[in-house]
């Protein structure tokens, strides 16, 4: 069963004067995943080692000022709530216990961004 990743972008983006907040949300469905060792030796007769690996949902916050002539800067936050992956025994990646196409090992994440636009 393949699993399904979905965004929520600009979930109810907020514009306060010069600042805007913006949060954002991403989910994957939960999906059936055969062990590694079945894929390996070619077993796929047993059901009886599947593993359902859990559905994952994480967002993301991001404030926007742009209060200063021709200038943008972005503070935010990625996995607000430092959730962890839920488990993977997937093994067509160098990672081990995550899936890295669905999910991100980092936990909660700061960035920020400086733009200025010439005019």
């Amino acid at each position: 069963m393949r699993r399904l990743k979905n965004d929520f972008q600009k979930l109810a983006a907020h514009r306060l004067g010069k600042m805007e907040l913006r949060p954002v949300g991403h989910h994957v469905d939960a999906s059936l995943q055969e062990p590694l060792h079945r894929r390996e030796f070619g077993l796929t007769d047993s059901p009886a080692f599947d593993r359902v690996v859990s559905a994952w949902s994480v967002f993301d916050l991001s404030v926007t000022f742009t209060g200063i002539r021709n200038v943008a800067l972005m503070l935010g936050a990625k996995n607000i709530a430092d959730k962890d992956p839920p488990f993977s025994n997937q093994g067509t990646r160098f990672q081990r216990g995550y899936d890295p196409r669905f999910a991100d090992p980092f936990g909660r994440t700061w960035f920020s961004r400086l733009a200025y636009t010439f005019k």
